[in-house]
Protein backbone atom coordinates (compact mmCIF):
# COMPACT_ATOMS: atom_id res chain seq x y z
CA UNK A 1 0.00 0.00 0.00
CA UNK A 2 1.66 3.72 -1.15
CA UNK A 3 1.69 6.61 1.08
CA UNK A 4 -1.22 7.95 -0.63
CA UNK A 5 -3.51 5.19 -0.42
CA UNK A 6 -2.93 5.18 3.41
CA UNK A 7 -3.59 8.86 3.62
CA UNK A 8 -6.89 8.60 1.78
CA UNK A 9 -7.92 5.81 3.41
CA UNK A 10 -11.88 6.29 5.30
CA UNK A 11 -10.60 5.05 8.42
CA UNK A 12 -7.70 8.21 9.21
CA UNK A 13 -9.69 10.80 8.01
CA UNK A 14 -11.72 13.42 9.61
CA UNK A 15 -15.74 12.17 10.38
CA UNK A 16 -17.02 15.79 9.69
CA UNK A 17 -14.99 15.51 6.43
CA UNK A 18 -16.13 12.38 5.56
CA UNK A 19 -19.40 12.99 6.17
CA UNK A 20 -20.07 16.22 4.50
CA UNK A 21 -17.82 14.15 0.67
CA UNK A 22 -20.53 11.66 1.30
CA UNK A 23 -23.62 14.23 1.45
CA UNK A 24 -24.46 12.95 5.10
CA UNK A 25 -24.50 14.34 8.62
CA UNK A 26 -23.87 12.88 11.85
CA UNK A 27 -27.65 11.97 12.22
CA UNK A 28 -28.13 9.88 8.91
CA UNK A 29 -29.53 10.28 5.90
CA UNK A 30 -33.24 11.39 5.59
CA UNK A 31 -35.59 9.15 4.29
CA UNK A 32 -36.34 10.37 0.77
CA UNK A 33 -32.28 10.76 0.28
CA UNK A 34 -31.51 7.35 1.60
CA UNK A 35 -34.64 6.17 -0.97
CA UNK A 36 -33.24 8.15 -4.14
CA UNK A 37 -29.74 6.56 -3.48
CA UNK A 38 -31.21 3.06 -3.14
CA UNK A 39 -32.76 3.23 -6.11
CA UNK A 40 -30.25 4.72 -8.22
CA UNK A 41 -28.26 1.72 -6.47
CA UNK A 42 -29.79 -0.87 -8.08
CA UNK A 43 -30.62 0.45 -11.57
CA UNK A 44 -26.69 0.71 -11.45
CA UNK A 45 -26.26 -2.87 -10.32
CA UNK A 46 -28.60 -4.88 -12.69
CA UNK A 47 -26.38 -7.46 -14.87
CA UNK A 48 -27.81 -7.83 -18.20
CA UNK A 49 -26.02 -11.94 -18.09
CA UNK A 50 -26.68 -12.98 -14.28
CA UNK A 51 -26.47 -16.87 -15.68
CA UNK A 52 -22.98 -16.31 -17.29
CA UNK A 53 -21.97 -14.73 -13.91
CA UNK A 54 -23.35 -17.17 -12.08
CA UNK A 55 -21.58 -20.27 -14.20
CA UNK A 56 -18.51 -18.55 -14.37
CA UNK A 57 -18.64 -18.22 -10.24
CA UNK A 58 -18.88 -21.98 -10.23
CA UNK A 59 -16.84 -23.30 -12.52
CA UNK A 60 -14.13 -20.71 -10.49
CA UNK A 61 -14.35 -22.79 -7.13
CA UNK A 62 -12.73 -26.01 -9.27
CA UNK A 63 -9.70 -23.93 -9.97
CA UNK A 64 -8.26 -24.38 -6.34
CA UNK A 65 -6.47 -27.75 -6.45
CA UNK A 66 -7.39 -28.52 -2.67
CA UNK A 67 -10.69 -29.06 -4.48
CA UNK A 68 -9.67 -31.28 -7.11
CA UNK A 69 -7.88 -33.75 -5.03
CA UNK A 70 -11.06 -33.95 -2.71
CA UNK A 71 -13.28 -34.34 -5.38
CA UNK A 72 -10.64 -37.09 -7.11
CA UNK A 73 -10.81 -38.51 -3.54
CA UNK A 74 -14.50 -38.83 -3.27
CA UNK A 75 -14.53 -40.23 -6.45
CA UNK A 76 -12.23 -43.09 -5.67
CA UNK A 77 -14.05 -43.62 -2.54
CA UNK A 78 -17.28 -43.91 -4.51
CA UNK A 79 -15.80 -46.35 -6.83
CA UNK A 80 -14.31 -48.54 -4.53
CA UNK A 81 -16.45 -48.76 -1.95
CA UNK A 82 -19.82 -49.79 -4.25
CA UNK A 83 -17.54 -52.39 -6.09
CA UNK A 84 -15.96 -53.79 -2.88
CA UNK A 85 -19.82 -53.99 -1.12
CA UNK A 86 -21.27 -55.32 -4.52
CA UNK A 87 -18.54 -58.05 -4.73
CA UNK A 88 -18.25 -58.58 -0.97
CA UNK A 89 -22.02 -59.58 -1.22
CA UNK A 90 -22.30 -61.42 -4.11
CA UNK A 91 -24.59 -59.31 -5.43
CA UNK A 92 -22.84 -59.43 -9.07
CA UNK A 93 -24.13 -63.07 -9.18
CA UNK A 94 -27.43 -62.70 -7.63
CA UNK A 95 -28.62 -59.16 -9.40
CA UNK A 96 -29.15 -57.57 -6.27
CA UNK A 97 -27.10 -54.82 -5.69
CA UNK A 98 -27.10 -53.98 -1.66
CA UNK A 99 -27.38 -50.55 -0.83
Amino acid sequence: MSLSAKEDAYWSRDARQLLAELGSSEQGLSTELAGERLSAARQGSLRSEPDRQALRLFAHQFRSPLVLILLFGALVSLVVHDWRVIVKSGGWRSGRIPV
